[in-house]
């Protein structure tokens, strides 16, 4: 996906996951751009290929993943573990129904299942998925503020549209084709409040070649003596929350919502994008907002190449100290299992960085990142990167190929100066792919 990306392609929401190869490749095959190169020709029509076989013929493959070391911000990348892990993969199509299992596992034999899920496809353009799918709601390669991968995925269901369409109701029509998701999820037991919701909605609206935009809502709610009743749901839905308002009171507060919207604008060779997202509401906005800018240049010097400079803030528009991603009665705030659920980068924090990628060939990537970071601001102790705060500056090469069609080699390689450690830290991180049949 960051290969076609690198080419300029502007498919709808294609800056986001879970993508379902359904709908990208319906995308692509109506893709037209007269302006395209020879090897972003060649990629679309590889990709194309690659999905025809996934949808007709079924896939293992084997892998290894080293892992990362402390202060190791993920991006819209791979994922790497705090412990290294192998894993054996399943994938493929049947009929309507498309599965993937995939089990991995760290050297002291603790398993999981992460990104195993089953997905039904019905007749009239809907998805139904059940499983542990990671989320990744924004335009920015860095991170997101809603819905990031930087926790592991949690066991969900959810529903959503395959191929974007327009919908035929007043206003809405002339937004452009819509995609939507929603989503339930059961967090931990081991937090503030045992085992709530984690539930979301999104709206992305594919209004033009060049413009896009999406509004989104996530909450959590429940858990072990908390009130789920229906009057709940509604308040919830509706963004009925704040207590001593409409009759909402400490006992019957419905839970902890974050809404907010992004957008992308494309023009010539350019890209803008933004991503706001408010702890509460005024005026049926956002409001106490964290944000995301970003600018990127496509096809520099005439290759298959994309630069990227982007900015993260969330430390709240308020002011108030601790405010983001916080909550007086989930006080375990918005993270699973310790980790941030929203940016990378936890709360009350800043980051920028500079990203350059490069499709080298039709099988090979490059990217190179710099970046600064401050950590934690304000020493919150329930911060996901650091319990003070942390001033972190970084390098990280990565490079990718494909070997025929039987191997896949990730590298990457960081260098980090933080305020705590008198050295610089350098590390690699490797991960290795090998296809077992590939479809044959």
């Amino acid at each position: 996906l960051e290969m076609l990306e690198n080419c300029g392609l502007n498919i709808s929401n294609f800056y986001s996951f879970p993508r379902h190869y359904s709908s990208i490749y319906t995308q692509l095959k109506s893709y037209e751009n007269n302006d395209i190169t020879k090897d972003c020709e060649f990629l679309i029509n590889k990709f194309l290929a690659d999905i025809e076989t996934v949808l007709n013929k079924s896939i293992a493959s084997i892998g290894f993943s080293s892992k990362y070391k402390d202060y190791y911000i993920k991006d819209f990348g791979s994922r790497y573990y705090p412990e290294s892990i192998g894993y054996i993969n399943f994938y493929g199509n049947k009929k309507n129904i498309f599965y993937n299992i995939n089990v991995q596992s760290n050297k002291n034999g603790d398993a999981n299942y992460d990104e195993s899920f089953i997905s039904f496809y019905t007749d009239n353009n809907k998805i139904i998925t059940f499983g542990k799918q990671s989320r990744f709601w924004s335009p920015s390669w860095d991170t997101s503020l809603i819905l990031s991968h930087s926790s592991r995925p949690v066991s969900s269901i959810s529903l959503k549209n395959n191929i974007p369409q327009k919908v035929d109701l007043p206003l809405i029509r002339y937004l452009g084709q819509l995609e939507y998701e929603y989503f339930i999820a059961k967090l931990e037991k081991n937090r503030a409040v045992k085992n709530p919701y984690l539930g979301g909605m999104r709206g992305s609206f594919y209004f033009s070649d060049s413009f896009q935009f999406s509004l989104f809502r996530t909450f959590i709610f429940g858990g072990e003596g908390r009130d789920i009743s229906f009057d709940t749901l509604i308040n919830l839905l509706i963004g009925r929350d704040n207590v001593n308002s409409n009759g909402i009171d400490k006992e019957n507060e419905p839970g902890n919502q974050l809404a907010g919207a992004d957008l992308k604008y494309i023009f010539g060779n350019k890209e803008f994008f933004l991503q706001i997202v408010g702890e509460d509401e005024a005026g049926y906005l956002p409001s106490r907002t964290i944000n995301t800018l970003g600018f990127s240049l496509n096809n520099i010097l005439k290759t298959n190449s994309k630069l990227i400079f982007e900015s993260t803030d969330t430390f709240s528009s308020s002011g108030i100290k601790n405010y983001t991603y916080s909550h007086y009665l989930y006080k375990s705030g918005y993270r699973h299992k310790g980790m941030p659920i929203g940016a990378s980068i936890d709360a009350d924090s800043k980051r920028y960085s500079i990203s350059y990628l490069w499709n080298i060939s039709n099988n090979e990537f490059f990217k190179l990142k710099i970046s600064n970071s401050e950590i934690n601001l304000n020493g919150n102790s329930a911060n996901a990167i650091s319990k003070n705060f942390l001033k972190l500056n970084g390098i990280q090469l990565k490079y990718e190929k494909e070997y025929g069609k039987k191997y896949f080699l990730g590298l990457s390689l960081v260098l980090e100066q933080n305020n705590f450690d008198k050295n610089d830290i350098i590390y690699p991180m490797i991960s290795f792919r090998r296809f077992l049949n590939n479809g044959d």
